[in-house]
């Protein structure tokens, strides 16, 4: 049984035909896309269902992953006619979940795509001209599309593309995820540790201003300099991976 996180639950009552997510790491959004392209091919019929992320050994295991939610899922287990690390197919239904490659220049021509995920775009080499042909292939009325990552700078596709949705000049409705907001990463502190870190607040890294601002608890800032520490204390990085704001992703 799947059981959804905070954020996943965020994620599914906001649903949109064409969703654009920027986000902290490791939330499960992802995998809530996964999960959901997997019920929908092994319950409506004709279903074309593809992910493509930024490298392909990181696609196929976001298929393996598919692959386990099948494996494992309670009752019945559905009919399988072909599964690979490329593809399986749903015979009852007539469906397919697939993968593509971020790099395949004329992905989905002369195909339709009734779901579409692409993972961590910001990271593609050139997600406007894959996007350009392949998002042709989703029909616009009843296609659906995820495009999430977390940031990689500004001036690029993935960051015109999600201002664009913030202006309402995009058909993308898009879904912010910060790390503040997701329980896990409020780590579990004594009441010794938590007076500690509240009196060892640093300026440097813009505690003080942290806990003005945003009230973090001491379990928020221990989480954040233990990130800190592993990415040589590089506040702008830490920004990137892990944002508070939209803008912190494109930094």
């Amino acid at each position: 049984q799947f059981h959804l996180n905070s954020t996943q639950k965020k994620l599914d009552e906001n649903l949109a035909l064409r969703n654009i997510i920027p986000k902290a790491r490791q939330l499960g959004v992802s995998a809530k896309i996964l999960a959901r392209f997997a019920v929908i091919c092994m319950t409506r019929r004709n279903t074309r269902a593809v992910v493509i992320s930024h490298e392909r050994e990181a696609t196929e295991r976001m298929l393996a992953r598919v692959h386990y939610y099948i494996e494992n899922i309670r009752g019945p287990k559905p009919v399988i006619d072909h599964a690979s690390k490329n593809e399986i197919t749903f015979p009852k239904t007539g469906s397919m979940y697939y993968i593509g490659t971020a790099g395949a220049k004329k992905f989905g021509r002369g195909d339709t795509i009734t779901h579409f995920h692409g993972s961590e775009v910001a990271y593609w080499e050139n997600p406007k001209e894959m996007l350009g042909g392949a998002l042709q292939a989703v029909p616009l009325r009843t296609g659906e599309v995820f495009l999430e990552s977390t940031g990689n700078g500004a001036g690029t596709w993935f960051h015109r593309t999600c201002m664009d949705a913030v202006r309402g000049r995009s058909p993308f409705k898009l879904h912010f995820f910060n790390w503040l907001d997701f329980p896990e990463y409020n780590l579990p502190v004594t009441a010794a540790q938590a007076r500690e870190i509240l009196l060892t607040l640093q300026v440097d890294l813009e505690e003080l201003e942290l806990m003005e601002v945003h009230k973090l608890t001491p379990g928020q800032i221990l989480f954040r300099r233990v990130k800190l520490s592993e990415m040589d204390w590089d506040l702008g990085l830490f920004k990137q991976e892990y944002p508070i704001t939209l803008d912190e992703c494109f930094r």
